[in-house]
This record gives C-alpha cells, structure tokens and sequence, in this order.
C-alpha cells in the first residue's frame, strides 16, 4: 500500500486533521525506500507526523487510536492487542502461495477485515478522514465487536505459553522410545 498510495495517503490525513505514525515493515523499506524517504522528507516537519522504523518501538502502537492498513497480520495484532479498530485500504491480496484455494478455506484476513474493521475503497482515498472519523465514532461498540472476535479466533488468550508446553509434552509422550 505504502508503495501504491503511501503519499496520497498520509496527505490526506494531515490535511483531515489527523496525526499520523508511519510504521513501515522492514520489507518494505527495502522495496519502496524511495517513497518512504518522499515522505519523510515531504511531512517531517509537520507535527501530526512520524516516522519510526524501529519495528520494537512500541510506543506509536499504544497511542493510536486505530491502523490503517492493507493486508497486514500487523493489523491483526493491533486490533486483537488493543481492542482498537483497523481501516483496511482495499488494494490486491499479497499471495505468497498460489495454491491457498486447494485448502478450500478461506484465510482469516479476508473474512476478519470487517469484524475489526472496516474496508476503504483504494481509488477513493479523499474520503479517508470521513471513514476513520465514522470509524472512531464507534468506540465501545467497534472494541465489543473486536473483543468478540477475538475470543472466536484466539485460543489460550493468557495462558497460551503453559498451553503450548503442554501439548507439545503431549506430543513428545507419543513418540516411539
């Protein structure tokens, strides 16, 4: 996304109003550093804007109030982490394995986007102040829908490390000696 509509994107939301935390994956920096630099460069001294390609850096992710993304598992954590919403810009599936539909189901950040979310139409992204205002104004209702949709699709939330120790022990007693 970063690399198809990144500029357009973070200008629009300046100009909504909005501050924004760039936190590009490091992939990303190697696909399409020269757009990051542009904006970098073109918003740096702006000050709704950030940059920060320090993937441990946690501080953004806890002052948003919501992400913006495309495909990202990122979004899934986000939501999932802190009960907040994502806006999803509908650009093309990244698929890294052609043959998915052999599986004949459906990958969980195709069905999730709207129960975390919603979804903003790529060639309209004027409109992106509205929808995350719209998005935003949802507040208990949206965390109560993500909420929910976590306890669907994460298990162990909490204990996740006992219970992952415990069944590989269970698997470990089943080898042949």
């Amino acid at each position: 996304m970063i690399e198809t509509h990144g500029e357009e994107l973070v200008r629009v939301l300046l100009e909504g109003g909005f501050n924004v935390a760039l936190r590009p994956h490091p992939l990303t920096r190697r696909h399409a550093g020269k757009t990051l630099t542009a904006i970098e460069n073109a918003w740096k001294d702006h000050p709704g804007f950030s940059y920060n390609a320090d993937m441990t850096a946690q501080g953004d992710l806890h002052k948003a109030d919501l992400m913006i993304s495309d495909w990202s598992g990122a979004a899934l954590e986000f939501a999932f982490g802190r009960l907040r919403p994502v806006l999803f810009v509908d650009v093309p599936r990244k698929v890294n394995n052609p043959n998915y539909e052999a599986l004949e189901t459906k990958p969980l950040e195709v069905t999730i986007r709207t129960e975390i979310g919603t979804i903003a139409n790529a060639s309209k992204l004027d409109e992106l102040p509205a929808e995350v205002t719209a998005l935003l104004s949802e507040g208990d209702t949206m965390a109560d829908k993500i909420a929910h949709a976590r306890a669907q699709y994460v298990f162990n939330l909490g204990d996740s490390g006992r219970a992952g120790a415990q069944r590989i022990a269970e698997l470990a007693d089943q080898l042949p000696a």
